[in-house]
């Protein structure tokens, strides 16, 4: 069961009409500013831990029943009593005690995940690490990885089963993994049958070397243009030079190059370039590549184009990366 701030305000807020109290009369009661309480019931903010154990006292209610925001008997029912001690323990500063009853009751373990937003990161970290016997889900895990420092959550993710792990699981996981640990599962991962694809949603959290090699390891012409074009920017330019000019050499079609032209180094795109100028040079070609070329570049691969006259709409495509005199050279040899 989620967390949700407006159901948990509504029935504090609910609670108190019910006590004919106003809301300055109940803050006082908790010792806090008015305006906190009209945070909570309108579902802008939630109280902490130890104010919703006050507030369980004064309304006479759980405090998981608060912290769900529904009444015995208003949901399924599930191991309230558990729910409940783990969240007192909690709510009293006692997050050891409160691991050990949570591992008693799969509700308990819930119960504690549930309470992270309201926990402080030392006591969230203590109780998780008292629970050395317990086998967290991914899905469990991912719901508490914004609470647990990077060595705690490593080690945690040490022990799930790898085939268990899939792209959307990683993608959740990776701004709080360490980049060996990321490196590893999606390694795992693609060695399991995960898309390349799948890869893309997490390159910003993998190292430049790291992604070199995934796409390395990829068979050849198995990447498509769409997938590079999304890689590349997470990439070194070295290392997008690299690919692109081994791609040239593996593949004669130039729409993955092309799809790598805005990360390509001056002295690639001209490797490039002259390559392609060798073996009769498509105009599609050119005008893909003019945008990225420096003008010096472009007017020497013009100059020495092996296939005759360029069509004149590839020339006003052309243009505007053309010194005049270039301009003027392609307009005279379409005259003659």
């Amino acid at each position: 069961m989620q967390l949700d701030s407006r159901k948990t305000g509504a029935l504090i807020a609910r609670l108190r009409r019910e006590k004919d109290w106003t809301q300055l009369e109940l803050a006082e009661r908790l010792h806090i500013t008015p305006q906190a309480v009209s945070r909570w019931e309108t579902g802008d903010s939630f109280p902490d831990i130890a104010l919703l154990a006050e507030l369980a006292h004064l309304f006479d209610i759980s405090i998981d029943a608060l912290l769900y925001g529904e009444l015995p008997g208003e949901a399924t029912r599930r191991s309230q009593v558990a729910a409940s001690q783990v969240l007192e323990q909690l709510a009293q500063g006692n997050p050891r005690q409160a691991a050990r009853l949570a591992l008693e009751d799969t509700a308990g373990v819930e119960a504690l995940i549930d309470a992270g937003p309201l926990l402080r990161p030392s006591q969230m970290e203590q109780a998780i690490g008292e629970m050395h016997s317990y086998r967290f889900t991914p899905e469990q895990l991912a719901a508490l990885a914004p609470f647990l420092d990077e060595e705690l959550l490593d080690t945690l993710i040490s022990r799930l089963d790898v085939s268990t792990l899939d792209s959307r699981f990683l993608t959740g996981l990776a701004p709080h993994l360490s980049e060996e640990t990321l490196s590893r599962l999606v390694d795992q991962g693609l060695a399991e049958g995960m898309d390349i694809r799948q890869v893309i949603a997490l390159a910003p959290f993998l190292g430049e070397e790291t992604l070199e090699r995934l796409v390395a390891s990829q068979p050849a012409g198995s990447v498509d243009k769409d997938v590079l074009a999304a890689l590349a920017p997470h990439l070194s330019e070295e290392a997008v030079d690299r690919l692109a000019l081994d791609l040239l050499l593996e593949d004669p079609d130039l729409s993955r190059i092309m799809a790598l032209a805005p990360f390509l180094s001056q002295r690639a795109l001209e490797q490039i370039a002259a390559q392609i100028a060798q073996d009769e040079l498509r105009a599609e070609h050119l005008v893909d590549l003019a945008p990225f070329l420096d003008e010096v570049s472009l007017k020497r691969m013009i100059l020495n184009l092996p296939s005759g006259p360029l069509p004149a709409k590839v020339v006003v495509k052309l243009a505007p990366h053309l010194d005049r005199e270039t301009l003027a050279h392609l307009i005279r040899s379409m005259e003659v």
